[in-house]
């Protein structure tokens, strides 16, 4: 726990411990300040850095949306003016257009609320739908944000975690096992972040109908459901709306992640009083930004068309490029912008430290996202071809990825070791 000092009346030092230092502790990156060091270091010489730990895209935004931006088409709305509490009618409309086969039943806009992003989105579900003391289940590897909302509104943690031998898909007599525990809610990634793979349709209606049963609900982040990198992907589709809210962000497929514009989609009445709490919450975030999402998302299909042939020769060429590399062991990922690594290093933390320093490459660590042994490499934000080819010749010739070679004068904290199998309830 960090210790603030303060200056007493009287002129003497105390010491203050504050609730912040337990909340961050278990939720901080493994090795992030390090490689940020690291990051700083290269720069400032002029040596090169390649940012595969980042899951963003460097492609522009659709042409309306940077026009509307760069203020070459005039904005209906100023620079300070914030949207409606549930968003611009006009968006909510143009998603509900967008997502219109994602659920069975049809969509409105009243069946959309626009959110100050997809971590927002997550937030205010968690506070509408569950209690403290309640248990949610997540499957690891899973988003590290969930479980800071998730320990922040005091819920129990209930791990069921997706199972490589199973086509990274989770045991369903062990969810079966976690909803008649007493499990409120299940939070899906779909694609999944990190393994950017996705569940079957038969699959998650399963795991609806098991929430349908006891009283729950299943949340879905689909924030990378447009990257389709392999063409037999099946979208999801029939999902209901009587047991499934679905959460999205305009940051990754759009482009538009410094605007930090989200949205949740559900029963009208929920979305409504979510609605009302993020009045007093979280203001649903600039009008502007939100217009600027509306344009980007009208001009979809084009936006798509040039991205996603790009993004699966990018990803083509990293599996080339990692395959037959010794210490990588497996190579995962097919429906995001990311590729999910087993090495044989049995520290990814030190590995991805490491890997910065020799290389200037940045990943994240498997530690991260409760599996140890695995990184994450992004292949969004890297600029041109001739910068990607480089990064992908330095990942080829890097030597630590069954052992790294650690640098003792570069600490790392002490990291709880991440459950491995079966039901688990986080302390």
């Amino acid at each position: 726990m960090n210790k603030f000092p303060q200056k007493s009346s009287v002129g003497s030092a105390t010491e203050r411990s504050l609730p912040v230092s337990e909340a961050i502790a278990p939720l901080t990156p493994a090795a992030a300040p390090q490689i940020e060091e690291i990051v700083q270091r290269r720069q400032a010489h002029q040596h090169p850095v390649f940012r595969m730990d980042k899951s963003l895209i460097n492609t522009p935004p659709p042409l309306p949306a940077v026009e509307l931006m760069e203020g070459a088409r005039k904005s209906r709305y100023s620079a300070w003016e914030l949207g409606p509490a549930c968003g611009l009618p006009e968006l909510r409309q143009e998603i509900a257009n967008w997502r219109r086969n994602l659920y069975a039943e049809r969509i409105t806009s009243e069946n959309v609320l626009i959110t100050s992003g997809a971590s927002a989105a997550f937030n205010l579900t968690v506070n509408a739908l569950v209690r403290p003391e309640e248990s949610v289940i997540v499957m690891p590897p899973c988003f590290p944000n969930y479980l800071g909302a998730l320990r922040n509104r005091g819920t129990h943690i209930t791990r069921v975690p997706l199972q490589q031998d199973n086509d990274f898909e989770p045991s369903l007599p062990l969810l079966e096992t976690a909803w008649k525990s007493g499990a409120r809610m299940a939070v899906c990634t779909l694609p999944n972040n990190p393994t950017a793979t996705t569940l079957e349709n038969a699959c998650v209606n399963r795991i609806e109908k098991m929430a349908r049963e006891h009283g729950g609900w299943v949340v879905i982040d689909e924030t990378f459901s447009s990257f389709d990198l392999r063409p037999d992907i099946q979208p999801l589709k029939n999902l209901s709306l009587r047991s499934t809210i679905t959460l999205g962000t305009f940051s990754e497929a759009f482009s538009l992640a410094d605007l930090r514009v989200g949205y949740i989609i559900g029963p009208k009445e929920l979305v409504r009083d979510i609605g009302v709490l993020q009045g007093v919450i979280n203001p649903s975030g600039s009008a502007r930004a939100q217009e600027v999402a509306c344009a980007a998302l009208r001009e979809r299909e084009a936006h798509f068309s040039k991205l996603i042939p790009a993004l699966r020769s990018r990803d083509a060429d990293l599996q080339d490029a990692l395959t037959r590399v010794p210490g990588i062991e497996s190579i995962v990922g097919y429906a995001g912008p990311f590729k999910w690594i087993k090495t044989g290093a049995t520290d990814s933390a030190q590995l991805a430290v490491s890997l910065a320093r020799e290389t200037g490459i940045t990943v994240r660590p498997g530690i991260d996202y409760g599996q140890e042994g695995w990184v994450r490499l992004a292949f969004g934000m890297i600029g041109t071809p001739r910068e990607y080819a480089q990064a992908l010749s330095l990942l080829r010739s890097f030597k630590g990825w069954e052992a790294p070679r650690w640098d003792e004068n570069i600490k790392l904290p002490a990291r709880p070791r991440a459950a491995k199998s079966g039901v688990s309830a986080a302390p």
